[in-house]
């Protein structure tokens, strides 16, 4: 079931806000990123917090942009977070470091929370809030949609996907399982922190 980012937005309480990153700054990431170092991307391995690559879980590749354009993403998020933090009731001081990912053909995040890393069950002062931002336009690939399972909806937690635009950033506790699905054509960019 695929709804529109606004309703999911706005009937589960989440946080949109539409051109978070400017035309500048994506035409800056779509004419620079295929030239940036990158690996593997990473996840928490079993009950400690060593970091390990499992491709059948979480295949893409983090990227590692220009540090201007690192700086620039992480100020241009940074400074929604006073109205995050507003949103959500919570608060906030601290983003963890922004991550650039590529998901190419195949490439996929298996459901997951983001506030269980490192064996730790939502530790207070650990990732509260996920923030994530696409960089690609929708019609740049196929699949790769961002998947969120809430209970507030219908009880069972059925998945209910939605498409960002390009530059548009959504802000959800970091308990709420999601994923990202397979992309199947094209290449999927997306910028990803966490707020605590």
């Amino acid at each position: 079931m695929s709804q529109g980012p606004r309703w999911l937005a706005e009937r589960l309480g989440l946080f949109l806000c539409a051109g978070a990153i400017d035309d500048q700054l994506l035409a800056t990431i779509d004419g620079g990123w295929e030239h940036w170092p990158s690996k593997d991307s990473t996840v928490y391995s079993g009950q400690d917090s060593e970091l390990t690559t499992n491709r059948r879980y979480r295949a893409s590749r983090r990227l590692y942009p220009p540090v201007d354009v690192q700086e620039q993403l992480s100020s241009t998020i940074g400074q929604l977070l006073p109205s995050i933090a507003s949103h959500f009731e919570v608060a906030l001081t601290s983003l963890e470091e922004t991550q650039v990912l590529r998901y190419s053909v195949g490439d996929h995040f298996a459901k997951h929370r983001d506030g269980r890393t490192g064996g730790q069950e939502s530790v207070p002062g650990r990732r509260r809030i996920s923030l994530v931002c696409l960089l690609s336009a929708p019609q740049d690939y196929a699949g790769g949609d961002f998947v969120i399972f809430p209970t507030a909806i219908d009880g069972h937690g059925r998945g209910l996907g939605l498409r960002l635009d390009a530059g548009e950033l959504l802000a959800f506790p970091a308990d709420l399982e999601h994923q990202v699905t397979a992309v199947e054509q094209g290449t999927r960019l997306s910028v990803v922190t966490w707020a605590s």
